[in-house]
Parts: structure tokens; sequence; C-alpha cells
């Protein structure tokens, strides 16, 4: 793995805030989990790596990124 994949891997396991983040499925289905990021930043960087077609992901209320 390159050090990009590496640390988009290691988000959301150790920060230092605590974020909100909401996972919606196109079938309605919403699952909600607090995560650790230590920015905004880092919170959307993950957002955007792990978001699959079909799917929204809320961080703290605000849609990130939707597929």
């Amino acid at each position: 793995l390159t050090e990009q994949q590496k640390w988009l891997n290691g988000l959301g396991k150790r920060g230092m805030f605590e974020w909100e983040v909401s996972l919606k499925d196109e079938d309605g289905i919403t699952r909600t989990k607090t995560m650790k990021f230590d920015t905004i930043d880092d919170a959307r960087a993950w957002a955007y790596n792990r978001c699959k077609p079909g799917q929204t992901i809320f961080v703290d209320g605000e849609e990130v990124v939707s597929r």
C-alpha cells in the first residue's frame, strides 16, 4: 500500500475529536456511529474514500458525499 492508502485506512480509528457519521443507503436504511478524526477535512476524506454507489454520507448532519 502507498502512504496515502495507509493514511486513508487509518482514518476514523484515531483522532482528537469525535464526529457523528451517518451512512444512508439507497433503500433508506441509515446507520450512525461516532468516529474519531483530527479535522473535518479528515472526516471528509474518509467519506469520499468509503462512499459506494447508492450511498450518502453525512458528518455531523452535513451531507459530505453522495453517489
